[in-house]
Parts: C-alpha cells; structure tokens; sequence
C-alpha cells in the first residue's frame, strides 16, 4: 500500500480479501499500516453450498459451457484458515464472527431495499 507506517486506525474492506492472490502479503501490509491498537475489519461470503445462489451459478454455468466457480468470488470462507492467514501475518487479536441475514418477500419489487423516508422530507 503506498501509505507510511501506523497511518490508519481502522481498515475496513467488504467482500475484496478473497480476490487478494496473496493473503498473507496483503494482511501484513494492513498490520504495517495500522496504528498500534488499529483494528482490520473484513467481510467475506460464506458457504453457498445448498443455497439459492449455488443454484443459480451451477444452471448459468451449465448454459454458458463454463465451470461455475469461474463465475464467481473464489471461497474464503473457512474460519480457521482466515484465522491461520492472518497469523501468519502477524495478527494476533483475531475474531471471526458469522453474521447470517434472511431476507424474506412476496415478490422481487417488494425485496428491493426501502429508500430512508427521512430523505424524502
């Protein structure tokens, strides 16, 4: 990262570790760049096996004659190889936490997301 040592607080990166081709390297750079005591907040995917989506890769796969999984984000899912990773890297406060949220709705127009009605006044 083109940044100095210590700069940084806080890192936050949604869903973007599991393209990172080396984990660990791209780890080490947010501890060389956080502030002692800084902490790095990432999210990954979790399994989508047996889900709606693992469903929806597998038949567009099969219709574009191409391997599902070269559709999509590769798995970084497995809470104790994120944990080793980030390790390696020499973190050494680690918390994994799942965070599982249901959408449910009658319809597709109605699971869109709600604008805030405060903006509108």
């Amino acid at each position: 990262m083109p940044f100095a040592d210590q700069q940084f607080d806080y890192i936050v990166c949604q869903f973007g570790v599991m393209f990172f081709p080396d984990k660990v390297a791209a780890f080490r750079e947010a501890l060389r760049v956080l502030r002692p005591g800084g902490r790095f907040l990432f999210s990954v995917w979790g399994s989508r096996e047996g889900s709606v989506w693992d469903v929806v890769v597998t038949v567009v796969g099969q219709f574009l004659s191409r391997d599902p999984a070269s559709l999509i984000s590769p798995p970084y899912n497995d809470v104790a190889t994120v944990q080793a990773d980030l390790a390696a890297a020499g973190f050494a406060s680690i918390i994994a936490e799942d965070v599982i949220q249901s959408i449910r709705s009658r319809s597709p127009r109605r699971a869109r997301p709600r604008r805030d009605r405060r903006a509108d006044a």
